[in-house]
């Protein structure tokens, strides 16, 4: 978005609409640590040093300096991130704008082809935006690059979107996110100060409407019977008759009903280890940031992996979707977290039958039939470790099955 003076730098503001400049907008003191590592200096020298002035290479970069990284011909600005002024209300909704280029390989400084790096054109400030790298001469297509990171997370992960916006060749792209409390760091790699992305956080002034859980008996009404996807069925166990099926009649899911087999691998923890089940595996197929859930306090199912005869991939569905677990008139959400046996279904983790009454003892627990699993397809838990981000993506999904509004 532009802000009124025209200005190509980044802005938040506190209300619909609202626009700052730069300065005022972000935040560009150092990070606590920092600032404590700082402090300690001073006190172990016993006077404060002047702080050096940052060097600059022939990119300009953003004021507190940057450092080059070379990954095979990519050039990167790593820099330390910003904070935003404005601190986010969770039970708030917000509108991010992100507009502009942001990439450096031809620099505001360049006065022919000679100045530009890694191959580029005389293009000053062109090939990368928020989410895709566009220049044809290093990218033929669009690829997702995300130099733009809020929080750690690309503009599409932030808002938990199940898959990420097409490439705009304006680029624009919006995003709404909630739950998010505190301010927002921002960081870019591949800019600099002139042609820095513009940022616009808008409130909308309202709390999120709050989604009523659906009801058992609901969900299931709504299922209407089963119509497999394929010929492929399952065992509830090793060594048992395949005779349940997954069904994908309804639009928008794909559903089966089970046992359930209590799942605790991840994670070693009190009730979940080695000990407690001779099975136990320290992954999980799912692992956010290369760590394995936690089976104890994360809602999660387990999905047959891929073979000839099934292949959940095809379906629609993926790890990290959101489910609907049902079970004797209870409803409780998960993630897809974990693969397991090709012939066998019917498994969750030790959280999820937990939150359903169910023994999650992972040697005498779980139940032998009546359990219904809901997969919501094209749906993205934002964070697959959290069960509120668990349950606000289950709501959601739950409401548009039913029809809400």
């Amino acid at each position: 978005m532009h802000s009124p003076s025209g200005s190509s730098n980044v802005g938040c503001g506190a209300r619909e609409g609202a626009r700052h400049a730069f300065g005022s907008a972000w935040d560009r003191s150092r990070p606590a640590h920092l600032e404590r590592a700082r402090r300690a200096r001073q006190g172990r020298s016993g006077r404060s040093r002047a702080r050096p002035r940052p060097r600059r290479s022939r990119h300009r970069g953003a004021r507190g300096g940057h450092r080059h990284v070379r990954d095979g011909d990519r050039h990167e600005h790593h820099r330390e991130p910003e904070l935003s002024i404005l601190a986010l209300d969770a039970t708030h909704e917000y509108r991010i704008t992100a507009s502009g280029t942001i990439s450096d390989w031809c620099p505001p400084s360049a006065k022919s082809k000679d100045d530009c790096s890694y191959g580029s054109p005389f293009a000053i400030g062109q090939g990368v935006d928020a989410l895709y790298c566009y220049a044809t001469w290093r990218c033929p297509t669009p690829e997702p690059w995300r130099q733009l990171r809020i929080n750690g997370k690309g503009l599409d992960e932030l808002a938990g979107l199940a898959e990420i916006p097409k490439y705009d060749a304006g680029h624009t792209y919006e995003v709404v996110v909630s739950g998010i409390s505190g301010r927002l760091s921002l960081v870019t790699s591949d800019g600099v100060a002139e042609r820095q992305q513009r940022l616009l956080l808008r409130h909308d002034q309202r709390p999120r409407r709050s989604r009523r859980t659906p009801t058992a008996a609901e969900l299931i009404a709504k299922l209407k019977g089963c119509r497999p996807t394929s010929s492929a069925r399952f065992a509830n166990d090793a060594g048992g008759k395949r005779s349940v099926p997954i069904c994908g009649g309804l639009p928008g899911v794909v559903s089966w009903k089970a046992d359930m087999d209590v799942d605790c691998d991840g994670r070693v923890t009190p009730n979940c280890n080695k000990k407690k089940d001779p099975s136990f595996q320290p992954s999980t197929a799912l692992e956010p940031g290369g760590k394995p859930l936690d089976a104890e306090t994360t809602r999660y199912v387990v999905v047959p992996r891929p073979s000839k005869q099934f292949d959940y991939r095809k379906l629609g569905i993926k790890l990290g979707s959101v489910v609907a677990v049902v079970y004797n008139g209870k409803v409780t959400f998960a993630v897809l977290g974990d693969v397991g046996p090709r012939g066998i279904i019917g498994e969750a983790s030790y959280a999820t039958a937990k939150a359903l009454g169910i023994d999650p003892n992972p040697r005498s627990g779980g139940v032998d039939s009546g359990v219904t699993y809901i997969v919501f397809k094209g749906t993205k838990v934002a964070d697959p470790t959290s069960n509120a981000s668990i349950d606000e993506a289950g709501l959601a999904a739950a409401e548009k099955l039913l029809g809400g509004k």
